[in-house]
């Protein structure tokens, strides 16, 4: 069966909101990613993901059309979110613009 199967599962419900367990920074960082990715398709954010370094190390040794199943380092993944940059979508500006702002701190 393929990973999509759970749609047609007879009481299958989609996740049509906060249950509750989410934190305000939880919430925060969904709205942020749905508002700066939500208007690309699924290729140009594959592309995009691709082009990480953490992507491009756990295929080393393969060429493109080989299929890889190395498991992505988490170290690797930290030092590309070194890079990002947290950008506010209410207040249209970058989080280390705010004045309250804290490295590597969210406050809400």
């Amino acid at each position: 069966m393929n990973n999509l199967g759970y749609f047609f599962e007879e009481n299958y419900e989609p996740y049509t909101g906060d249950d509750g367990s989410l934190t305000a920074t939880d919430k925060y960082v969904i709205e942020s990613v749905i508002n700066k990715y939500g208007h690309y398709d699924a290729w140009y954010l594959r592309d995009l993901s691709h082009e990480e370094m953490s992507w491009r190390n756990s295929r080393e040794g393969l060429n493109d059309s080989e299929s890889g199943n190395k498991i992505i380092s988490k170290d690797d993944i930290r030092k590309d979110s070194e890079k990002v940059r947290v950008y506010d979508s209410l207040y249209d500006m970058y989080l280390d613009e705010f004045e309250e702002f804290e490295e590597g701190e969210v406050v809400l």
